[in-house]
């Protein structure tokens, strides 16, 4: 997938339309990338936020839309978050992704389609 910076996103997040992952890199900048005292980044968070939106493709939940694209959308969300943190939870200290703040995440949908 190609992946290509996007200003104008209307969830100035990070968004998919099957074929690219397109970026506010603002949003990667100032939101998910964090920083030591030494200026090194750690991208953990981006990792995962790249990951979430190759899962929306592989899920084809953008062929599959709803008649609520939003709802729709944050089903879909919730569906992907728990995979990725319980895989990057498995993986312990060595993982190469972290589940960011304020994603959508509820282990009452553990299981559950994004239908």
């Amino acid at each position: 997938m190609k992946i290509k910076e996007h200003r104008n996103l209307p969830s100035k997040t990070m968004a998919t339309d099957g074929n690219s992952i397109y970026y506010d890199p603002d949003f990667v900048n100032n939101t998910l990338t964090k920083y030591d005292s030494n200026g090194k980044a750690d991208v953990k968070q981006v990792v995962f936020v790249l990951c979430h939106e190759v899962l929306h493709c592989s899920m084809f939940h953008f062929l599959r839309k709803q008649k609520n694209a939003m709802v729709w959308n944050m089903a879909g969300d919730y569906a992907i978050n728990l995979i990725l943190d319980e895989m990057f939870k498995a993986e312990g200290s060595n993982s190469f992704g972290e589940t960011p703040k304020d994603v959508l995440l509820d282990k009452k949908y553990e299981n559950w389609p994004a239908e």
